[in-house]
């Protein structure tokens, strides 16, 4: 019985801890003890008792997590734990691209499916449909998927 109560005390210490020092080691260890708790608990307390244990710690456990996720942004440590920055901005390349959607150019470099081709005297990063393009080979842009400028070789 003493046990049951030490692992499982030293379990939730642990978890709460790992929040305030991330790395995941303090996490691992407070759950293998939260399980050598429930362990106990079934020999001591038996099946029935053991599994209204079992239940109890999956539930508060999620609950846990909730209520973390729910009200993490009023944490004054919440800067440790998520990153806190904006995507704005971050598609501004995707417009800059979508003026070469049909536009020739060659390959700078063998595409193999990945490589370089310059248009218009810029060197961009494109990518094939799977095909292999040499060196020189006149390319042109088949298609923009997000970053990717999608070339086939062009046909004369």
């Amino acid at each position: 019985m003493n046990m049951f109560i030490l692992f499982l005390v030293a379990g939730l210490i642990l978890l709460i801890a790992e929040i305030f020092v991330p790395g995941g080691i303090l996490g691992f260890i407070g759950t293998i003890l939260l399980m050598l708790s429930s362990i106990i608990c079934f020999n001591v307390f038996g099946t029935r008792i053991g599994l209204y244990y079992v239940v109890a710690l999956i539930a508060g456990g999620a609950f846990g997590i909730i209520i973390l996720f729910k009200f993490a942004h009023y944490l004054p440590f919440r800067k440790r734990l998520f990153l806190d920055t904006s995507e704005k901005g971050m598609n501004v390349e995707i417009e800059e691209l979508k003026h070469l959607a049909g536009k020739s150019g060659f390959a700078c470099s063998v595409l193999r499916p990945a490589g370089r081709i310059v248009i218009d005297g810029k060197r961009y990063d494109a990518v094939t449909e799977g095909t292999y393009i040499k060196q020189g080979e006149p390319v042109e842009v088949y298609r923009i998927d997000g970053n990717n400028l999608i070339v086939r070789q062009k046909t004369s």
